[in-house]
């Protein structure tokens, strides 16, 4: 029996998907339709592309990689 299991402490969950509504059923809008720029830059310097909106968030598309957990905001 681990350490932790007898102590009667529970590993941390790791974050389900499931447990956060599904975004991808809002309607999404074009960035030509919103009259939105669709050239866009990230604090961090990155040019991005704005594909579409919806109310839960944006699609965004770039030619340069972040490392996962980059924290940044989008200039539009």
């Amino acid at each position: 029996m681990s350490s932790s299991a007898s102590s009667g402490r529970r590993s941390p969950q790791p974050f389900a998907l499931d447990r956060v509504a599904d975004r991808r059923t809002e309607p999404r809008l074009s960035a030509e339709v919103l009259g939105l720029d669709v050239d866009a830059r990230l604090t961090v310097g990155v040019h991005v592309r704005v594909v579409n909106v919806s109310r839960g968030g944006a699609l965004l598309e770039q030619g340069e990689w972040l490392r996962p957990g980059t924290r940044t905001e989008l200039r539009l």
